[in-house]
């Protein structure tokens, strides 16, 4: 049982990263391969670059009868590469450190992933593509340094049950209490967080950290199930079309 993998490399230069899948195939073929990494698919500026790479790494394994080989992209820096990544490539191991990186900037995530069931689209296919350009703009994260959160307490994000947007706990001694009356959710409020942001105190990055992994955790299995259920286009224009009006939040 072979565990190698076999690295795509060439950076932005489409001439040098296609050799280099070439001579991977090569591998493939002599079945030498468990599996390939992009390496360095998140320096790749032009989404349509991107694009082209991953589908042409998915045509290529399989003209190779190798479509299960593993494929990974161990480094993305944003949702859009992820997506591309799952969607476009076929990526079954997509690496990011996303959760920190965001933490560390004071911006949390607050995407619906779980909306795209009921999800209709009434754009042209035109339209969204020329919308694909204008993403990099918004990355669906709120910065809770912004002044404006001072008096927002509000939850990061209403529907989410991670540690900061539900501290609530069960208690079971509150068993007599009349089942009509409902208990209150508790949480920590954009408010707040913005203060221990100012304070800088280390409990507002680890609340943030906690919150943005909860909902990468949440996008990783939303979109697996999507993709498992022939979806996964729906999906990615569900998660595009939140980022395209994400700076109004």
């Amino acid at each position: 049982h072979h565990r190698y993998w076999g690295a795509i490399v060439g950076g932005s230069d489409t001439k040098q990263r296609l050799q280099s899948l070439q001579h991977v195939a090569t591998y493939c073929k002599q079945n030498k391969l468990h599996g390939i990494v992009i390496v360095g698919l998140h320096h790749i500026q032009s989404r349509t670059q991107r694009c082209e790479l991953l589908e042409k790494c998915r045509s290529t394994l399989h003209s190779t009868e190798k479509s299960n080989i593993n494929m990974a992209a161990l480094v993305t820096k944003n949702i859009i590469q992820i997506l591309d990544a799952a969607i476009k490539g076929g990526v079954q191991i997509i690496g990011t450190s996303l959760p920190m990186t965001l933490a560390l900037e004071s911006r949390a995530i607050v995407f619906d992933f779980c909306g795209w069931r009921n999800y209709k689209t009434e754009k042209e296919t035109e339209a969204a593509t020329t919308q694909n350009e204008k993403l990099s703009e918004n990355d669906g994260c709120i910065n809770l340094s912004d002044i404006k959160y001072q008096r927002d307490f509000t939850p990061i994000l209403p529907n989410c049950s991670c540690m900061a947007c539900n501290c609530s706990h069960d208690d079971n001694t509150n068993n007599n209490k009349d089942d009509t009356q409902q208990q209150q959710k508790e949480y920590y409020s954009r408010a707040y967080l913005h203060h221990l942001i100012n304070a800088n105190e280390l409990l507002a990055k680890i609340l943030m950290f906690g919150h943005n992994l909860h909902q990468m955790l949440l996008f990783y299995k939303e979109m697996s199930i999507a993709c498992k259920e022939g979806q996964g286009d729906l999906f990615a224009r569900y998660v595009e079309d939140q980022l395209s009006s994400s700076s109004s939040l």
